[in-house]
């Protein structure tokens, strides 16, 4: 069948089914001109992905059940782990949002040096408050020459392919074009059709981020190491 009816059947976009077929999760038949043929087996596959995703389920979790590497009660304790996790998180938030209201209520501007010692006073990575300290770092990068980008990733890279998972991740979730070049620990990417070099590094309290340095015509050696 086609993507558009896998599409209508499992209510799962088209990037997303692609996205999963970038990382091996669904392999669909090819027909003698090339053209994607999803099997009833692919669709179950899909169906089961997102019912995991919906529970909770990491994307790495779901990889390892799908290819048999781990077994669903694994998963499920995993999955649970990561949920209490989330949650504590979203407490935290929720004590840090309401600092933020009280002490901003007449207020225009924030000063989140103020509030990013308090976010950190939780010694917790991947903090969802991390996303809106860096929305405020982004809005305010407008009025100034050099403009960071990057992310924080989901998961741990700890391997060139987890680091190419990272980038898919980001890619699909940001909705932009990623081309990578070469698969390792530095790799070098396009993305939406500039070219940089990913690179893993950790801020200043031990936090994990990908930053994207633009990469110069006298860099591209760089590309085939």
């Amino acid at each position: 069948m086609k993507i558009s009816l896998v599409e209508e059947i499992t209510g799962i976009s088209a990037s997303t089914i692609r996205y999963y077929e970038q990382i091996n999760l669904v392999i669909p038949i090819r027909d003698e001109n090339n053209y994607r043929n999803y099997s009833d087996s692919n669709v179950e596959t899909l169906l089961e992905i997102k019912l995991l995703k919906k529970l909770g389920f990491p994307l790495k979790v779901i990889e390892k059940i799908i290819n048999k590497e781990m077994s669903l009660q694994q998963g499920i304790d995993t999955a649970i782990h990561n949920l209490e996790q989330q949650k504590s998180d979203i407490d935290d938030s929720l004590q840090l949002l309401n600092l933020l209201k009280e002490s901003h209520h007449d207020k225009k501007k924030i000063d989140t040096r103020i509030y990013v010692g308090k976010l950190f006073d939780f010694k917790v990575s991947n903090h969802p408050f991390i996303d809106f300290c860096d929305s405020i770092s982004d809005l305010l990068a407008k009025y100034t020459f050099t403009l960071r980008k990057g992310f924080y990733p989901e998961e741990i890279i700890s391997t060139p392919r987890d680091f190419t998972l990272e980038l898919l991740r980001y890619a699909q979730r940001e909705e932009k074009t990623l081309e990578i070049l070469n698969e390792s620990m530095h790799p070098v990417i396009i993305v939406n059709g500039r070219q940089y070099q990913a690179i893993r590094t950790f801020e200043k309290y031990g936090i994990p981020i990908v930053y994207f340095k633009p990469k110069s015509s006298s860099d591209d050696n760089t590309i085939h190491q």
